[in-house]
């Protein structure tokens, strides 16, 4: 049954999307790209109906957003070529096949940045020290190129280039960050990731 559900809604998405409608609306000058907007909407309302929940745990139409230019691309070669859509099909069925992995890696980035938080609870950090720990968490996993530097540190926090050194000398015997292999000048650090497994006493 969801499997007819989702052929129909490919073939909502393609209606809208192929359609002459949109040379139209472009034509009036006051709704460009008004199909793809509706084709967009239609789709994520009608995957959120077929999961029969109120949550979205992946975005379909941000997904296409993302990969615009092939968008355009594939929905121009459709248009003008002899109508067969199969190249158009692999592409939408990748798209939405990449939505899913989007919001895998969103949910466990989500669940990683919880339970980092949760086990630094009795970790006392001041301003400073907690607006650039938030920054490492959004920078999770790939984190700062070339690491966590004095220099950042004082971009950040606007603060001085010893109370940056304090703070961070700080950070690291508390566990919330770990030193890289460098030291001296070069002397970097990354979030500590193990924190997110400390166990519950």
């Amino acid at each position: 049954m969801r499997f007819k559900r989702f052929l129909v809604l490919i073939f909502i998405f393609i209606s809208f999307s192929l359609s002459g409608v949109e040379k139209l609306s472009v034509k009036i000058g006051t709704y460009e790209n008004s199909n793809g907007r509706i084709a967009r909407a239609i789709t994520d309302m009608s995957l959120a109906q077929d999961d029969n929940s109120s949550k979205r745990l992946y975005s379909l139409s941000s997904q296409i957003i993302k990969d615009k230019n092939n968008y355009h691309n594939i929905l121009e070669h459709s248009q003008k070529g002899n109508g067969d859509i199969t190249e158009w099909l692999i592409w939408f069925l990748d798209t939405f096949s990449k939505s899913i992995d989007t919001s895998k890696i969103l949910i466990k980035k989500s669940l990683f940045i919880a339970k980092f938080y949760q086990n630094i609870t009795e970790i006392s950090l001041n301003n400073r020290q907690g607006k650039v720990t938030k920054k490492l968490l959004e920078y999770y996993p790939d984190g700062f190129t070339g690491g966590l530097t004095n220099k950042k540190y004082v971009a950040m926090t606007k603060t001085s280039p010893e109370t940056a050194k304090r703070d961070l000398k700080d950070m690291l015997n508390k566990g919330i960050i770990l030193s890289n292999k460098a030291g001296g000048r070069s002397s970097s650090y990354r979030l500590n990731e193990k924190l997110q497994n400390v166990p519950k006493v």
